[in-house]
């Protein structure tokens, strides 16, 4: 559907974010402009301009001569995101644990119970990471927060790769020890499960990105 002619780069960049973190838009899919600016109904400097908040993101890049393009997927890239993730929300849940005493959790259940909706039958990205933000917010470190919302859809497009390839069944049984932890109020416990998810999920996606490397060397 094309975009209200009112709305701002900012509307731009969040469709354009959704496509290229399901895969509707792939690694390395070229982005043109005209084509692209025609189908949502808004200026080719709007479209620049959102843009250039996907490049800020890592989401896109633009080279010279060749315009711009849905960012690959590398094994480092990958590395880093899922060993920064990992300390970014086992810190959270193990903050989160450290509270669990205090009636604030509800939103964390609400959350866990989504994931379990969402894994009959239909991708798990976004209620996992949707998930994992909640014990973020919950944990009430705004620092922390800051710096997980720079890379949330950056985050976000590696999970819906991980999540693909380990299945439904696999991302939930991931979660629901992390959440017990977390509602038994063991922060210890709660953060080494959660930074353990981080990692396998990141396993997983290196492994097949350093296979399509090699395959395409």
């Amino acid at each position: 559907m094309p975009l209200d002619k009112q709305t701002l780069d900012e509307r731009c960049a969040a469709l354009l974010r959704d496509r290229i973190v399901s895969g509707a838009l792939a690694p390395g899919a070229r982005i043109v402009e005209i084509p692209l600016a025609a189908e949502l109904g808004i200026s080719r400097g709007t479209l620049r301009a959102a843009l250039q908040r996907l490049v800020h993101e890592r989401l896109a890049v633009r080279a010279a001569y060749s315009g711009w393009a849905v960012s690959a997927m590398s094994p480092q890239d990958a590395w880093e995101l899922f060993s920064l993730r990992g300390a970014l929300e086992g810190l959270a849940a193990g903050l989160v644990a450290g509270k669990a005493a205090e009636p604030d959790l509800e939103p964390l259940r609400s959350a866990f119970a989504e994931l379990e909706r969402s894994c009959r039958g239909r991708p798990v990205s976004s209620a996992d990471v949707a998930f994992h933000r909640t014990l973020v917010g919950l944990a009430r470190h705004e620092r922390l927060a800051e710096q997980y919302s720079l890379l949330a859809a950056q985050i976000e497009r590696y999970v819906a790769a991980s999540d693909a390839l380990i299945g439904n069944a696999a991302v939930l049984a991931q979660h629901e020890p992390i959440l017990r932890a977390v509602l038994a109020g063991d922060a210890q416990e709660a953060e080494a499960l959660s930074r353990r998810h981080a990692q396998e999920s990141g396993d997983e996606l290196l492994t097949r990105l350093h296979f399509e490397s090699r395959r395409t060397a």
